[in-house]
């Protein structure tokens, strides 16, 4: 997950150029979690874990 760490901080980036508040990407990342631990079994604890952490980098 670390790869795609990169990718966040661009996100992040753009959804600032676009005047957007940091919360849409917080809301969006806490529900693709949900989503992750609803469909993955149970096996989708690093994806959540990754996601905690850059949901709690934002705030």
């Amino acid at each position: 997950m670390e790869h795609v760490t990169d990718e966040m901080e661009w996100l992040k980036v753009l959804l600032q150029s676009y005047e957007r508040p940091p919360q849409e990407l917080t809301y969006f990342m806490e529900t693709y979690s949900q989503a992750v631990d609803q469909h993955i079994n149970g096996q989708g604890e690093p994806i959540k874990a990754w996601l905690r952490a850059q949901a709690s980098r934002l705030a």
